[in-house]
């Protein structure tokens, strides 16, 4: 929910040297279709998401499925934390529109605006897709597709920073929930 670049910098955080692999597993969720299926598959469908968290935890083992397990947390910390302190209710449609319109701007000034973005995602362009991990409810090719979409996106869309997510904001975000995610895993 927070946007492919936001789920870049935590991760980026995790994994200072991560795979190209596990940068994938990251931004691989969201190529679910329909918001109906990413509320099963992002658990958002449960009143706690946690044990299903810990469930999946238990069989993270690899780059890409731990770069899953990442992108599922800082969905549910993001929607916690964030979403309601800092914008408001998105649960109508208007609300929803002017928040990705937001999240838009976060992602593309981010990936113009920070060195390794432009890297990172060039490397998990050319990575083979026969080497992809599994993503609930998407398919290699879906996955495949919508790191291509947004890859072309990013590179043509060239935007001024989020004035309600700041640069600062999502930086301080980033390395808080990295910080989470780092104690939240060691003790799941």
């Amino acid at each position: 929910m927070p946007g492919t670049m936001v789920h870049l910098f935590v991760a980026k955080k995790i994994r200072p040297q991560g795979s190209a692999l596990f940068y994938l597993g990251n931004i691989a969720p969201d190529a679910v279709d329909g918001r109906y299926n990413k509320e099963i598959t992002h658990f958002r469908n449960m009143k706690d998401r946690q044990p299903s968290l810990i469930a999946l935890a238990k069989n993270s083992f690899d780059d890409f499925s731990e770069g899953v397990l990442l992108h599922l947390f800082v969905d549910w910390k993001w929607e916690t934390d964030v979403i309601q302190k800092h914008f408001g209710d998105i649960s109508t449609h208007e609300g929803f529109i002017a928040y990705r319109d937001e999240m838009s701007l976060v992602s593309s000034y981010a990936f113009h605006n920070t060195k390794w973005a432009k890297q990172v995602w060039a490397d998990m362009d050319f990575f083979d897709v026969n080497n992809y991990g599994n993503t609930p409810g998407a398919s290699v090719t879906d996955v495949k597709d919508y790191l291509a979409d947004r890859y072309k996106w990013h590179n043509e869309t060239i935007t001024e920073p989020s004035k309600v997510f700041s640069p600062n904001m999502i930086e301080e975000f980033a390395s808080t929930c990295a910080d989470e995610y780092s104690k939240w895993r060691a003790s799941s």
